[in-house]
């Protein structure tokens, strides 16, 4: 972090926004097609190995929000029918991006059959402990929208998306990624300002798109020398 974390959170937040253009998401997809992997794996395995590379840390956890819609008669529900997963990857002694990405294309699927536990639970199971100043569990999130969004209408209405105010983050670093129709990707890293400057984030953001751009190319390059 540029500065020290607050006794207190405030919730205060800025964003970057940038891209993943068509052909980099067509090069991502080939790749982990290969490896037996999907590009929410991919695309998830690239944030946790360059918050770790960041944080000078082998041990990330990933907060990822996931519709719970797979019980009989959840489908046709109007509203948001969410629950948040803690994705955990253990970077160290991975010599190349393969060998993390085989990490957590084994490992995401046992987290999601754990989609349905409640949240309380989970913190009480793992001893996490309440603190004003953060998350109880991970103090970054991850969440890919695989579906580009489709225009509503209705007879008589007028239909529009409306984005709701980013000027606050529950937690330090949010990577959201939402598929477009064109195949690319639109971006938007939301960040906590009690903690980073605008230009960290920047450089961060640039950094994804390189390490995005580069493994598909390379596979074979040693992780060190990608970061």
């Amino acid at each position: 972090t540029d500065r020290p974390r607050p006794r207190t959170w405030d919730g205060s937040g800025d964003v970057v926004r940038f891209d993943l253009p068509a052909d980099v998401v067509a090069a991502v997809d080939t790749y982990a097609r290969s490896r037996r992997a999907t590009r929410y794996m991919f695309l998830l395995t690239a944030y946790q190995v360059l918050l770790g590379h960041w944080a000078g840390r082998d041990d990330v956890a990933v907060c990822s929000t996931l519709a719970e819609r797979s019980r009989p008669g959840a489908a046709g529900l109007i509203g948001p029918l969410v629950n948040t997963v803690v994705l955990r990857t253990h970077l160290a002694g991975a010599p190349d991006f393969d060998g993390l990405l085989d990490r957590v294309r084994r490992r995401v699927p046992v987290d999601l059959a754990h989609a349905e536990a409640p949240f309380d639970l989970v913190v009480g199971a793992v001893g996490g402990s309440r603190d004003l100043s953060r998350h109880p569990l991970a103090q970054a999130s991850f969440t890919l929208l695989n579906a580009p969004i489709q225009p509503v209408r209705m007879p008589g209405l007028d239909v529009g998306l409306v984005e709701p105010p980013l000027s606050e983050t529950p937690l330090d670093v949010f990577l959201d990624l939402t598929l477009r129709a064109d195949g690319s990707i639109a971006a938007l890293l939301q960040y906590a300002t009690a903690l980073f400057d605008a230009a960290t984030m920047r450089a961060f953001a640039q950094a994804y798109v390189a390490l995005v751009r580069a493994v598909p190319a390379a596979p074979d390059t040693p992780l060190r020398e990608l970061l």
